[in-house]
């Protein structure tokens, strides 16, 4: 699913946030859980970042203008970045 999400995005600048957040959201999980292995993740019918096989384990993510923000927590959480200056 992360594949096809990702060949559908038409910009270079928005796959590589796509993958910056999806790289740094495994990173925040496997640490905050304390795991060796980077953690599976999926994508939920809306678009939205789904942990896998990892029950209690919730994480956000939002791009805006080229920067990346993740969060990671036990409880369904939700991050959102907004530009307020002109790109």
């Amino acid at each position: 699913a992360e594949a096809a999400r990702l060949q559908g995005l038409t910009t270079s600048v928005r796959r590589n946030t796509f993958l910056a957040g999806r790289w740094l959201a495994r990173l925040a999980l496997q640490r905050w859980l304390g795991i060796k292995e980077l953690p599976a993740l999926g994508v939920a019918d809306a678009g939205a970042c789904t942990v896998l096989d990892i029950s209690g384990a919730h994480v956000s993510i939002s791009h805006s203008a080229g920067v990346v923000a993740v969060a990671a927590c036990a409880l369904p959480i939700g991050v959102d970045l907004e530009n307020l200056t002109p790109v």
